[in-house]
């Protein structure tokens, strides 16, 4: 069985120094990383190419406690396993973008220029990538309520002095319902798995997608 090894999207954000030129010049919540548009998407796509031709390649790594990146790794060569909890968005309608899902949208991006920005990365720079997946495994939590409650366990594990607080934290995790809720409701790419899990991440139902 050949050799694998494992990246995330969230090692492929944009820097801190980035980020604040693009909550500087396009909109404030672009300072927060994770939606569509504060990732090196070139990086990905060349980090991709390299490993469908078999071959490995320096992998990024960003440190989530200081919110920047931190060098990299010499990958493994072989599968590359490339996890991320927005792979396979697809772009919204200009309908579905116009009403706020949140707080956070009402309150700090009532004109939509934020959500549509980041709609627009993904038909331009997201969905080329998505092509270079072979195959594909959706893990589908009971609701984005649930993502909270993991999300908060997985800041426990961070350095003290480095966690969010309670309220940081629901902040930090408002900018992501929108596309989250999205990907659950919109049809998923194939070939691959749609496996639903419970909340004690125990596997349920598992669906087989055709490529």
């Amino acid at each position: 069985m050949p050799a694998s090894d494992t990246v995330s999207l969230d090692d492929f954000y944009l820097g801190k120094a980035e980020r604040q030129t693009l909550a500087s010049e396009v909109h404030p919540l672009l300072v927060t990383r994770g939606v569509p548009g504060t990732h090196h998407t070139a990086e990905i796509a060349q980090v991709l190419s390299v490993y469908q031709q078999q071959q490995s390649c320096p992998l990024p790594v960003f440190d989530k406690g200081q919110d920047d990146r931190a060098g990299s790794r010499q990958g493994a060569p072989g599968i590359l396993v490339f996890e991320g909890w927005c792979l396979g968005v697809q772009p919204q309608s200009a309908a579905e973008l116009q009403a706020p899902v949140n707080s956070l949208e009402s309150q700090e991006d009532d004109r939509g220029v934020w959500r549509s920005w980041v709609n627009e990365q993904i038909s331009l720079r997201y969905l080329e990538l998505w092509q270079s997946i072979d195959f594909w495994v959706y893990l589908v939590p009971p609701s984005f309520q649930q993502v909270v409650e993991w999300r908060s366990q997985a800041e426990r594990g961070i350095t003290p002095e480095l966690q969010m607080s309670a309220p940081q934290l629901q902040r930090f995790i408002a900018h992501y319902q929108r596309l989250t809720e999205h990907i659950w409701t919109s049809e998923p790419l194939g070939p691959g798995l749609l496996v639903h899990l419970d909340a004690d991440h125990n596997i349920g139902e598992i669906l087989s997608l055709p490529g």
